[in-house]
Order: structure tokens, then sequence, then C-alpha cells
């Protein structure tokens, strides 16, 4: 559906008519992506000329006919839409129209150039405008958007951010004629650099963590961050937080007085059925068998990892409604040293 925000409609593709819309919309710092899908076979006509550089992604599908054009140049006939894609500059104005042969699948992409999320040497104002271009690495950079919005849950801040960014980097390398204009890094992350990270990190677990905020803790660039991050740890900033996730998740779990929803929204995890995806999924076992093997015992509330738990926070109320006045409010904050405390 479209979103209510008037500013971020505008900033959007519009298309005329009302059979034909967004279904699935997701903003990170400097970039969104939209998924498009649409089985009706009547024409429309669409319109942008945003603020954000606009890439439209087909991914499948195919159309009896379809006419597009930037700033009045050359109209350019667009049919077979899949592993096809379109640049479109920011101020530029993009306008045309469709009429679909068969269901299409397509993603759009706004990258802004004014949000200081992307790599420095990166000017979007140099992007020319192509349609109906094919490049394969841009292509699958595509379908992890597809993948980042079509999830059972958000991915997370860290992820888009760095989604976009490595999408600005191919963008322009792949216009470039794919020379790599940026030089790597002479080295990761200081020690202080990294203390200074881990810190942070560990003190804001159980909220959002964005990429820009990690970078601008040590003075880089979000995409020099990256870098030297990887290069430091040996996987990207938003698997490393993942991580620190679980294994805060751990630590708690060996203390039965808080559930698995205490301990998945205390970890920044939406409730206890992510929560228990994403642990099974690192650590081999569901939260409550690990409880189990750690030597606490799963409980009622911890009995189904996947179901909604009785939310238990209040002063430590167990489903029965037997509140013990010594057990924490919240996982995490009753200065139990390296077991989650800050």
């Amino acid at each position: 559906m479209r979103d209510p925000d008037e500013k971020r409609v505008r900033s959007a593709l519009q298309i005329r008519q009302d059979f034909v819309a967004p279904s699935l919309r997701t903003d990170w710092a400097g970039v969104s992506a939209e998924m498009l899908t649409t089985s009706d076979t009547r024409g429309y006509d669409f319109q942008f000329d945003g603020p954000s550089l606009y890439l439209f992604f087909g991914l499948s599908g195919r159309r009896q006919d379809s006419v597009l054009t930037v700033d009045g140049e050359k109209a350019t006939r667009f049919v077979d839409i899949a592993n096809r894609f379109h640049v479109v500059p920011a101020g530029a104005c993009f306008e045309g129209f469709s009429v679909p042969a068969t269901p299409q699948r397509m993603i759009q992409i706004y990258l802004d150039p004014r949000s200081g999320a992307l790599h420095p040497d990166v000017d979007l104002t140099e992007i020319a405008p192509r349609l109906a271009a094919a490049d394969a690495a841009l292509t699958a950079t595509a379908r992890k958007f597809e993948a980042a919005l079509t999830a059972p849950e958000p991915l997370g801040r860290l992820y888009g951010e760095t989604l976009g960014c490595a999408l600005a980097i191919e963008l322009l390398r792949w216009q470039r004629g794919n020379r790599d204009f940026a030089r790597p890094p002479r080295g990761g992350l200081t020690a202080h650099q990294h203390n200074r990270v881990t810190a942070f990190v560990q003190d804001h677990l159980s909220g959002s963590i964005g990429l820009t905020q990690l970078a601008e803790l040590v003075g880089l660039s979000p995409w020099h961050f990256c870098r030297a991050f990887k290069q430091t740890t040996g996987v990207p900033p938003h698997r490393w937080v993942n991580g620190q996730r679980i294994e805060r998740a751990k630590a708690l779990l060996t203390d039965t007085r808080f559930s698995i929803t205490d301990i998945a929204l205390a970890t920044g995890f939406a409730g206890s059925t992510q929560f228990a995806r994403v642990f099974r999924a690192a650590v081999g076992s569901s939260p409550s068998r690990y409880r189990h093997q750690s030597g606490g015992s799963p409980g009622t509330a911890d009995a189904d990892d996947g179901a909604i738990s009785v939310d238990r926070r209040n002063n430590g109320c167990d489903a029965a409604g037997d509140c013990r006045d010594t057990a924490p409010s919240q996982p995490g904050t009753t200065g139990r040293g390296n077991d989650g405390s800050r």
C-alpha cells in the first residue's frame, strides 16, 4: 500500500491508475525500496521527477507495449522486462506508459544523494540516465532488496543501509566500465575504534542500530567503516551485530526468571517468533532447548519458541500471575556482570 507520508509519496514513482501500486516498501537512511507486482493487463501511465536517484529492476514478466523517456529525449520501447533495469538521475523527468502482457514483478530503489550514507567518492550527480540496460551484478543486488522486502521480519537498518551503499558503488563502477575507483583501506579499525563500537553496540542491543551511527562513532564514512570493520572482524557489521544479540541472548537464557519474549525484546528482536528463528539458525537449537541444555528449565511460557508468549516484564509475573518481588523488570538491568549488564 502507499505510504501516507506526503513527502515520501512525492519522492516515489507516481502511477496515475490506482489499480497499480507498490505492495511493499521499506525505508532506510539514504535508501528506499519498493516491490511492485501486477497481474492486471490494463495499461497504466507513470512519472518520476523526485530528488532521489531512481532505479527500476524488472525481475519477471513481459509487456505488450511500453514506451519510456527521460527529459523528453528519444523514447525507448521496453517489452521484455526480466533482468533489465533503468537508471534515472535525481531531478530528471522519467515518464511513460505500460501495457502488461503477463504478470510482472519489479523492484524500485531510490538512492538519496543528500543522505551522507554513501561512499564519499560516490557522486551520484555524475550518473547518466540509462533505460532497458542489463548487468548481472546489479540485478543480483536488486534481488537482495527483494529478499529484504519479503522477509518475514524486517532485516534492520544496518542491513538496508549497507545494501544501499553497495548498490551505489556497483552502479558507479558499472557506469565507469567496472574500473575500481575506490582505494581499499590501508587497515582495519584501531583497537580504540573497535572498542568504542563494541561498547556502543553492547549498550544498544535492545534497539535499532544503524550503519551511519556506527560509522560516525569512529569518524569514518559508512562505506569505509564497512570495509575497515570487515577487515578487523572478518564479517560485515550487520552480521556481527546479530552475533552480539545472540551471545547476549545465550547468557540471558541461563536465567529462568526471564521468558523467551523478555529475552527477545531485550536483544532487539521484534518478538519470540523472530527471535526463535534467528537463534535456531545461529545456534542450531531452539531457545528453549538451549536453556534446558544449559541447566535451566524451559518453563510454561517457553515451551513453544514460535508462539507469542505472555509478556512477563511487569515485576517478573509469570503466566499464572505469580509475581516475585526479587525478579528484575527487564533482562540485562540487574548488574549481573558479563551476562547482559550495561
